[in-house]
């Protein structure tokens, strides 16, 4: 490859990221940041593999620089949503549940029809012990798509954790009818049975 032919790196790049060859595809991506330190798409692209990366090998390096990315993209253009919903979720993955509200915001500032901002910011807030704000969050979310999976186990623990045992198998079980997931299912039925017995 050309080391300047900027369309045939980031399409090997994107080759090995899929083939989860990610320190070879990342070499590619951070050759093409310093060829074009302006392109929304490269640091796009650099800030996934290094999140992909990060996430197969539990690196917390790796998140800090997809977090880095990600900045670089809202900093290239500020109503990069995606990139604000990625640096929420790379919040939450550390722990930083306060930094994943104000991403989550920001967000949400520039789609106000995200219910993956709205789920994500209700995690949140859940991990912080404000639970009636994470249910008015789930609400939101629902309302603006009824079937967004996550929101319903999110909502059923939420309303477990407040003692509200009914409620939170009804959510439990919307969310067993809509996911595709068998693994996840089969967990969540088990612990419908536990939280059924418990109610009796």
């Amino acid at each position: 490859i050309n080391p300047e032919d900027q369309e045939a790196l980031y399409l090997s790049s994107t080759m090995l990221i899929e083939a989860k060859e990610y320190d070879e595809g990342i070499k590619l991506l951070e050759k093409l940041v310093k060829l074009d330190e302006n392109s929304e798409e490269y640091f796009m692209a650099l800030a996934q593999a290094y999140d992909k990366r990060g996430s197969a090998s539990h690196s917390f390096a790796d998140i800090d620089l997809a977090m880095q990315a990600y900045t670089r993209c809202t900093e290239i253009n500020p109503q990069n949503e995606e990139a604000n919903f990625q640096l929420a979720i790379c919040s939450a993955k550390k722990g930083l549940w306060e930094d994943c509200i104000n991403y989550c915001q920001k967000a949400i500032d520039i789609n106000s029809k995200s219910e993956r901002a709205y789920n994500q910011m209700g995690l949140a807030m859940y991990c912080n012990g404000s639970y009636d704000i994470a249910i008015s969050l789930y609400q939101k979310a629902l309302e603006i798509n009824p079937e967004y999976i996550d929101t319903y186990s999110n909502y059923g623990y939420v309303l477990e954790k407040q003692g509200n045992f009914t409620e939170a198998v009804e959510m439990f079980k919307k969310y067993v009818v809509l996911c595709k997931d068998s693994e996840a299912v089969k967990s969540l039925k088990n612990h419908i049975i536990e939280l059924e017995e418990s109610i009796k």
